[in-house]
């Protein structure tokens, strides 16, 4: 194994993307004491304290917009990186998905939405995300449940939005009772696929054309 290696590149594998993001690290590596303005390469030896030092200082920003307000929230200066290394979403679709979503509910105040099936595991991740994100509020109706009519009514007064995930465990009998269309009652959208990231994708485009 060689005794050193470049800087420049290294950090490249780190995943910085241009010239002011590499620069910007290096000046983290100059303040930490690991090296200096003119050295190019760096021992062996001191690379996990330069990962540590570049990565204290600067946040990755995939260039999603959805991503730049988690980076920014990081109270670090805001780099582009290859998306594994992104502040916003880690290289997860899902995650930027929820991101966007989020970002879209905010601008329409659109703060509770109620989801029609989906499986334990698809629902749990959901939850997370959406509380990653920073919202809106999702509240679930397992599909294998007892709902009442009542019990859709009172959901239904409560939401925003209602969204029916479809190819989920969802029997008609379930969501009929949310489709059943009363005055005052909010909008509700199929999420045509069982992904997690479509679930977002499909509330984000709904939060995009809300009527204020």
């Amino acid at each position: 194994m060689s005794a050193d290696f470049a800087i420049d590149d290294w950090l490249r594998e780190e995943g910085l993307l241009d010239d002011e993001g590499l620069a910007l690290a290096r000046a983290a590596l100059v303040a930490a004491g690991l090296t200096t303005g003119k050295k190019q390469r760096m021992a062996v030896a001191k690379r996990e304290r330069a990962r540590e030092a570049a990565w204290a200082a600067l946040a990755g920003w995939c260039g999603a917009a959805a991503c730049r307000a988690a980076a920014d929230a990081t109270g670090k200066t805001v780099v582009r990186t290859v998306r594994e290394r992104c502040a916003g979403c880690g290289g997860s679709n899902a995650l930027q998905a929820a991101r966007a979503a989020a970002a879209a509910c905010r601008r329409a105040n659109l703060r509770r939405a109620v989801v029609l099936g989906g499986s334990p595991a698809a629902r749990q991740e959901a939850l997370r995300l959406a509380q990653a994100a920073g919202g809106p509020e999702l509240v679930f109706v397992d599909g294998d449940s007892r709902v009442t009519e009542g019990d859709a009514r009172a959901d239904k007064a409560r939401a925003d939005v209602v969204l029916a995930w479809a190819g989920t465990p969802l029997p008609h009998k379930v969501s009929d009772l949310y489709r059943r269309r009363e005055p005052g009652d909010p909008p509700i959208i199929t999420v045509p696929t069982t992904g997690v990231g479509q679930l977002f994708r499909a509330l984000e485009e709904h939060a995009r054309n809300r009527r204020p």
